[in-house]
C-alpha cells in the first residue's frame, strides 16, 4: 500500500441545496441527526484508523492531505470542525508538510471562526464563490452576494490562511462573455492562490434541469462555452496561473495535493455519509443518507453499499484516463507501475496508434509519455471514451 495517504471527511449538510447540486447533501436537517452524525463519524474515523494501523502494522498510518468536504463543512459547529483535526492528529501520523483543507462558502462562517479553525492547523481553504454576477448567483440558488465573498476572503486573509482556492462555474444559463470577464477579474483582486473552473454539467433530477426543460433558461451554445474557456485562460495564465489540470489552476507551489491524488490513481480513505474509498486495490462506497449511514454504524458497523476489485486492465484504464487530465499527462513510467507485466511493453505502440487515429493535435508524445493539448482537454470526455481496452 503506497503512502502517506490521503483521508477525505464527508459533512453532507447545506443551510440549502443550491438548483444544480446532485451532490450528496442534505438542506434543513434536524439538530438531532446533526449531533448524532458527529459523534457516528468520530467513531467512523477512529474504527477506520484502527483497521488500516492493523493491516500496516503500525500504531498510527501516515497521512499527506486531508481534505474535509460537503456539503457545508461550516454548516457545523466550529468547535467540532476543530475537534475533529485533533481526532485526525491522534489518530494518523501527519506528514510535517500535510496540506489540511476545509471547504466553507461565503456567507456561513465568520471571522472568528476562520480564526479559529485556522489555530486548530487547517491550512487550505476551500470558498464556493461559484459567480460574481448576483442575477447568476440568484438562478443558483446561491445565499450569498459578492459582498459576503469579499468579506469571506478578507476573514480568511485575517485569520492566516495563505492557501486560499475560489470555485467557479462557467457555461451558466443566461451567462454572457461580459458576465465571466467580471467575475474573473473580481475573482482576481481576491488574489487567491487556486481557482478550480468547472464547466455547468447539469444533472437530472435537480431544479436547474427541471427549469431547463420547462423552457425557463437556455444553455449557452458550445461556441459559446469555448469563448469563455478562452477568457479564462486569457485572464489566468498572465495572472501567473497554472492549467495543471482540466478544471484547475493554481499559481506555483499551490496546486492541490489531495487533488493530485486522486489524478495519480492513489490510495485514499473516505470517511462519512456516502464518502468513497480505495485502498489496497478495492473501491467501496459508504451509505449515502446520513441516516442510514447513522443506523448502519450504530446497528452492526456496515457502512457500504458498493464494494469492487478493480482488474489490472480497469486499474491501468483509471490511471490512464486520470492521469490525461493533468496538465503534464502521463509518464511511461506510472503507465507501466500500474500495468500487468503483459502489457507492458504495448502500452507505447498502443498509445502511438490510438494518437495516429486521433484528430492532430490533441493527444502528443511527451519525452516522459503522452499528454493532452489545450483543445485535446476540450475534448476529453470524446478522447477518453477511446480508452477502453
Amino acid at each position: 500500500m503506497a503512502l502517506p495517504l490521503g483521508l477525505y471527511i464527508h459533512i453532507p449538510f447545506c443551510w440549502r441545496r443550491c438548483a444544480y447540486c446532485d451532490f450528496n447533501t442534505y438542506a434543513q436537517v434536524e439538530e438531532g441527526l446533526k449531533i448524532r452524525y458527529q459523534r457516528a463519524l468520530v467513531a467512523d474515523l477512529r474504527a477506520s484508523a484502527a483497521s488500516l494501523a492493523r493491516k500496516l502494522g503500525v500504531e498510527r498510518p501516515p497521512l499527506g492531505t486531508l481534505y474535509v468536504g460537503g456539503g457545508t463543512p461550516t454548516s457545523l459547529p466550529i468547535s467540532f470542525l476543530v475537534e475533529l483535526l485533533e481526532e485526525v492528529r491522534g489518530l494518523f501520523q501527519l506528514s510535517p508538510r500535510a496540506e489540511l483543507s476545509l471547504e466553507s462558502n461565503p456567507g456561513l462562517v465568520e471571522r472568528s471562526g476562520l480564526c479559529a479553525l485556522r489555530q486548530a492547523g487547517y491550512n487550505r481553504l476551500s470558498l464556493g464563490v461559484q459567480s460574481l454576477e448576483p442575477s447568476l448567483l440568484k438562478l443558483l440558488g446561491r445565499i450569498h452576494g459578492v459582498e459576503e465573498v469579499e468579506a469571506s476572503v478578507a476573514w480568511a486573509r485575517e485569520a492566516g490562511f495563505e492557501n486560499l482556492n475560489l470555485d467557479l462555474i462557467y457555461g451558466l444559463p443566461t451567462q454572457t462573455l461580459k458576465d465571466w470577464e467580471r467575475t474573473l477579474a473580481g475573482v482576481l483582486s481576491l488574489k487567491p492562490q487556486h481557482i478550480s473552473a468547472y464547466a455547468l454539467s447539469v444533472e437530472e433530477g435537480t431544479p436547474l434541469a427541471h427549469n431547463l426543460e420547462r423552457g425557463l433558461y437556455a444553455l449557452p451554445t458550445e461556441e459559446e462555452v469555448e469563448s469563455l474557456e478562452r477568457a479564462l485562460v486569457r485572464y489566468l495564465r498572465p495572472a501567473g496561473f497554472r492549467h495543471y489540470e482540466i478544471s484547475n489552476w493554481g499559481r506555483p507551489g499551490y496546486a492541490c495535493r489531495h487533488n493530485l491524488l486522486y489524478w495519480a490513481n492513489a490510495q485514499y480513505l473516505g470517511v462519512g455519509a456516502g464518502a468513497v474509498s480505495y485502498l489496497g486495490g478495492w473501491r467501496f462506497k459508504r451509505r449515502n443518507h446520513p441516516a442510514q449511514y447513522l443506523e448502519a454504524l450504530e446497528r452492526d458497523g456496515n457502512l457500504y453499499t458498493e464494494a469492487e476489485r478493480l482488474g489490472e486492465l480497469s486499474h491501468l484504464q483509471e490511471t490512464l484516463i486520470l492521469g490525461l487530465r493533468r496538465q503534464r499527462g502521463i509518464t511511461w513510467r506510472e503507465l507501466e507501475a500500474h500495468a500487468p507485466p503483459a502489457w507492458r511493453p504495448h502500452l507505447r505502440p498502443w498509445l502511438d496508434d490510438l494518437s495516429a487515429t486521433l484528430p492532430p493535435g490533441l493527444l502528443v508524445p511527451t519525452p516522459k509519455g503522452y499528454r493532452l493539448t489545450g483543445r485535446g482537454r476540450d475534448l476529453s470526455n470524446e478522447i477518453f471514451t477511446r480508452l477502453f481496452f
